[in-house]
């Protein structure tokens, strides 16, 4: 299943990317779906005629014999554990966290986003929004309507399950 992406997102990634930002995904999510996501903005980001690396600094799962076992590597990439990550980040490339830029769009997001000195809320929850409007952060509301959201992935899997379940049986008018 594709990741989906904001249009504005990969404008956004594509903006830093042309100035020759460090882009890094940092992201409470598995490491390999950060990844994917990572490899999929790379992707847009050629269709622009850009070439950058995105790196990704993510919630790590254990391995052992080709398998996950369940328990988390280092820290759970939530909250501070974010601020602390960029702050790392940021030492090895020798950056200045003022001059750097960080997106969130949940409270927990709000360690990172004051870490840095030009903070943006995407889509903010309602507790991101209330702390953005305080801290005059810049505020980004993006169009939805080409990003499926869980609840429509899941309603398009159970008609896609349903015309199956129909075509196997040879039930005509079967529904889902």
């Amino acid at each position: 299943m594709p990741v989906p992406l904001y249009p504005e997102a990969v404008e956004r990634v594509a903006w830093h990317a042309e100035r020759g930002h460090l882009i890094v995904i940092v992201s409470g999510t598995l490491e390999m779906l950060a990844g994917r996501a990572a490899r999929l903005l790379e992707a847009e980001l050629l269709g622009h005629g850009l070439t950058s690396k995105i790196r990704v600094c993510a919630t790590r799962l254990e391995e052992k014999k080709e398998r996950w076992t369940g328990r988390i590597v280092g820290e759970a990439m939530f909250g501070e554990a974010k601020a602390r990550a960029i702050g790392r980040i940021a030492a090895e490339a020798d950056l200045d966290l003022q001059r750097c830029f960080a997106y969130g769009d949940s409270s927990s997001d709000q360690w990172m986003l004051e870490a840095v000195g030009k903070p943006v809320a995407i889509n903010p929850s309602n507790d991101l929004a209330r702390i953005a409007r305080r801290k005059d952060w810049a505020v980004l509301l993006w169009e939805q309507e080409d990003v499926p959201t869980q609840r429509t992935r899941r309603s398009q899997r159970s008609e896609e399950a349903g015309e199956r379940l129909a075509a196997e049986h040879g039930k005509s008018g079967y529904r889902a």
